[in-house]
């Protein structure tokens, strides 16, 4: 929200914002640490992986109900 009220404050044009590449390097933005951003990517990759495991999880009761489906109706 503070860079898109940075980007409006910058921004020139009525139809369309347009910023000069001049204008955006004049913008002030504030980036974790590296390490912080480490961190942060961690988690995300943690997250991505136990997705990744819920889905195969998922997939598999898929396979084992359509399994004892068929063999209900055989």
């Amino acid at each position: 929200y503070q860079l898109k009220k940075e980007y409006i404050k910058y921004a020139t044009g009525t139809s369309q914002l347009v910023l000069s590449q001049k204008d955006l390097q004049n913008i002030k933005t504030k980036l974790p640490s590296y390490e912080e951003q480490q961190k942060i990517g961690d988690f995300f990759s943690e997250i991505d992986r136990l997705v990744e495991k819920q889905s195969s999880k998922v997939g598999r009761l898929k396979v084992r109900k359509k399994e004892l489906l068929q063999k209900m109706f055989v």
